[in-house]
C-alpha cells in the first residue's frame, strides 16, 4: 500500500502546492484492470482533498432526465455535500447523486434556466448552435398538458438525446460547476462510458483547452483517449504498486496496447472488436443471427461502455 498512498500524496502535492516534481505534466491518466485498485485510489484522493478546491464525477454521473426538472445547484450548501455522497459507500459507482435530496433532475433544471451559460460552452464542443426548447402538450384544442423538453443542435431537433450526447452534456455542466466553485483539480472516473471512440478523444481534450486553469485526473479503458491525449502522467494501478508513462510517447495504438493495456488484456480488447462489429451490422440494416446473440449475451467482464454498447444489441435484437 505504501507505493499507492505516495502516488496520492504526490498527486495532492503537485496540484495543490506545486511542490511534487516527479511528474513530467500537470494532468492525470489513472488505468488499470477491474478491482486493481483505480477506484481506491480515487477515493483516496477526494477524501484526502475534500476539504480543498476539488470535484468528483463518477461513472454513474452521465445521464440526463426527460421531464419534470426540480432543483438548483444554488440550494446545494456546498461542494463537500456533493463529494461526502458520492463516495459514500452505499453511493460510489452505483447511484446517481448530486445530494440525498436531489437526483439528476437538477442537471434538467440547470440546463433549462441557466441556458445561456451552458449553451456557450456546449456549442463550442458540438460545433452547432445547442438550445432546450419547451413546449407544452397539447390534449385538446383548448387544454394544455405537461411541457415537453426538445434539444435543438444546429438545424435538428431531438426529443431526446443519445446517451453518448446526455453524457457529454452532464460532464460539461459539472464541470462549469465546479469551475464557478473554485476547484482547481477535477476527477472524472471512466471520461469514455456511453462515449464513441471519437468523442472519447475529443472530450478530454476539449475540457482541457477550455479550463486550462484546471488539474484534470481521468480513469479510462480506452486506447483511444491515451492516444488523444497530450501532456498527461499516466500511472497504470497494479494491486498496490502503479507503473509510470508519459501520455506523450504513447503516439502508435499497437504500442499503447502492449505497453498499457497488455494486462487489462484481450478480453477488453476482443469484446471492443465484437461489439463494433454487430455495431457496424445493425447500422447498415443488418440483421443478427442467433448465434451472434449469443456471442454477445456470453462476454463477460466488460466495462461500463461496452456494458451499455451489449444491452443496447440485444434490446435491438428484441425489437426488431
Amino acid at each position: 500500500m505504501a507505493q499507492i498512498n505516495k502516488l496520492k500524496d504526490c498527486i495532492v502535492e503537485k496540484v495543490f502546492n506545486n511542490t511534487a516534481n516527479l511528474f513530467q505534466h500537470d494532468d492525470y491518466i489513472i488505468i488499470g484492470n477491474n478491482m486493481s485498485g483505480k477506484s481506491r485510489l480515487i477515493k483516496k484522493l477526494v477524501t484526502t482533498c475534500i476539504d480543498k478546491e476539488v470535484y468528483f464525477i463518477d461513472t454513474m454521473n452521465r445521464t440526463i432526465p426527460a421531464e419534470n426538472p426540480t432543483g438548483k445547484f444554488d440550494e446545494i450548501q456546498n461542494i463537500k455535500t456533493i463529494l461526502e455522497a458520492r463516495i459514500n459507500v452505499k453511493n460510489f459507482n452505483k447511484n446517481d447523486v448530486i445530494t440525498d435530496i436531489h437526483t439528476n433532475k437538477l442537471i434538467l433544471k440547470e440546463l433549462i434556466e441557466n441556458a445561456n451559460k451552458y449553451n456557450a460552452i456546449i456549442t463550442g464542443y458540438l460545433s452547432k448552435e445547442f438550445k432546450v426548447i419547451e413546449e407544452q402538450e397539447q390534449i385538446t384544442e383548448q387544454f394544455k398538458g405537461n411541457t415537453i423538453y426538445k434539444y435543438k443542435i444546429g438545424e435538428n431537433i431531438y426529443t431526446e438525446l443519445s446517451s453518448g450526447l446526455q453524457a457529454i452534456l452532464r460532464i460539461i455542466i459539472e464541470v462549469i460547476y465546479a469551475v464557478e466553485n473554485n476547484c482547481k483539480f477535477i476527477i472524472i472516473e471512466e471520461i469514455d462510458a456511453y462515449l464513441d471512440n471519437s468523442n472519447s478523444m475529443r472530450i478530454i481534450e476539449f475540457l482541457k483547452n477550455t479550463y486550462y486553469n484546471v488539474v484534470f485526473l481521468i480513469t479510462t479503458h480506452s486506447a483511444d483517449v491515451i492516444l488523444k491525449a497530450n501532456n498527461f502522467n499516466i500511472f497504470k494501478i497494479d494491486g498496490d504498486k502503479y507503473h509510470y508513462h508519459d501520455s506523450n510517447d504513447m503516439d502508435d495504438l499497437n504500442y499503447i496496447n502492449r505497453t498499457l493495456f497488455n494486462s487489462i488484456n484481450r478480453v477488453t480488447n476482443d469484446a471492443d472488436r465484437i461489439l463494433a462489429n454487430y455495431m457496424r451490422r445493425i447500422a447498415s440494416n443488418g440483421k443478427l443471427e442467433e448465434y451472434e446473440l449469443e456471442s454477445i449475451k456470453s462476454l463477460n467482464n466488460l466495462t461500463l461502455r461496452q456494458a451499455v454498447l451489449k444491452k443496447y444489441l440485444l434490446g435491438w435484437a428484441d425489437e426488431s
